[in-house]
């Protein structure tokens, strides 16, 4: 199984760091193949964007709340515009 792969099936922070540091030390590797070079690369990619997912704050109204202004909490969500723009009916 390559660092890529691992990284693909790996859950938790401490198993994603391992591989940063085992993609990092085959980057340094002076005569590594080119696609342990390219898989290293992907797999410290993934990691890090996964690391970072995992630091995130999970809150759950981050599309309702806004840090300035009125906040809209009704069921169809933030209301971009109010004008009516259906047809007037005539009679």
């Amino acid at each position: 199984m390559n660092l890529f792969e691992l990284a693909q099936a790996a859950s938790n922070v401490g198993l994603l760091t391992d591989i940063l540091g085992q993609a990092a030390q085959a980057l340094v590797e002076p005569n590594a193949p080119k696609e342990q070079i390219k898989d290293a690369n992907k797999a410290a990619t993934l990691a890090k964007k996964k690391i970072a997912a995992d630091n995130k704050s999970k809150g759950g109204l981050s599309d309702t709340k806004k840090r300035i202004g009125a906040n809209d909490y009704r069921k169809g969500g933030y209301v971009l515009s109010t004008v009516d723009n259906r047809k007037m009916k005539n009679g």
